[in-house]
């Protein structure tokens, strides 16, 4: 376990771009009296704060489980994954983002592959008549169009099995993304503390291990996971073979950016024949 005063020395580093040391203490490591806690302050007498690995393991736990099982129903829930690699030794990048909530679901893909570039956004709402309101932006086409099919239909039919979990680990197509965290042994390594990082103007702790493939021992790559300052999960990424991925789990801000998206302008098309 790390003491305070190697969190205090990763704040230094940071202090230039985040204002005063004192202020990030304050803010993000209030300090707490338990002597096995990351953020141990002798001084303090507050325990409903302190950064135990009881606590990080509970945080990885819970990310694993929205993984593999997705959010429970009426569960607000949303994450994106970054994927940079290569395809057919061509270099790519490739973002996809899903939020479901208890009556709408988001989609959306971006890609830049050289010669293929898309840019595709999917939102399904629930109606008042008991349908299914779909709104498209599709490489800046935007449109809406209306559906029969019950929200609970359209969930089932956009969250297929042929998807699972949340970590869209198969398309339709059967093509299997490159790296995800079910490839890994999670229990073949120990998570070490590694500094409080900074990140379009929030801070989180940082956290790396070196786990093993599963049923694969001898390869071994190291793993970094992010928690926030309320010690929620953040995000996990990792680099195989040249290939890199991150999966960031959204903060309720940032879905609510997304679902309250003005859609006014999108264009009415036909009905939809189911």
């Amino acid at each position: 376990q790390k003491s305070i005063a190697v969190l205090m020395t990763s704040l230094l580093l940071l202090a230039g771009c985040l204002g005063t040391v004192d202020d990030v203490v304050s803010e993000i490591v209030p300090g707490c009296d338990d002597e096995t806690a990351l953020n141990y302050d002798a001084s303090a007498d507050n325990d409903e704060a302190c950064m135990t690995e009881q606590v990080l393991t509970e945080a990885i736990d819970g990310f694993l489980s929205l993984m593999d099982e997705g959010p429970s129903i009426g569960e607000t829930a949303g994450m994106s994954q970054y994927f940079e690699g290569e395809m057919e030794d061509t270099p790519f990048e490739a973002t996809m983002t899903i939020i479901v909530t208890a009556d709408s679901i988001y989609q959306s893909q971006v890609m830049d592959a050289g010669m293929i570039n898309y840019d595709i956004a999917i939102w399904a709402v629930e109606g008042s008549d008991g349908g299914t309101t779909h709104y498209g932006d599709v490489m800046g086409e935007q449109f809406f169009m209306h559906s029969e099919m019950s929200m609970a239909e359209t969930l089932s039919e956009m969250m297929s099995d042929d998807t699972e979990g949340m970590d869209g680990e198969e398309s339709e197509e059967g093509d299997e993304l490159d790296v995800d965290p079910s490839m890994f042994d999670w229990t073949s390594g120990n998570f070490a503390y590694d500094a409080i990082v900074e990140d379009s103007g929030m801070v989180y702790y940082q956290f790396s291990a070196d786990l093993s493939l599963v049923g694969m021992p001898t390869e071994v790559y190291t793993n970094t996971v992010t928690l926030n300052s309320d010690f929620s999960f953040r995000s996990w990424s990792v680099t195989v073979d040249g290939d890199m991925s991150k999966i960031t789990i959204l903060t309720d801000s940032e879905i609510s950016d997304i679902m309250g998206q003005d859609m006014s302008s999108f264009s009415d098309q036909m009905p939809l024949p189911f």
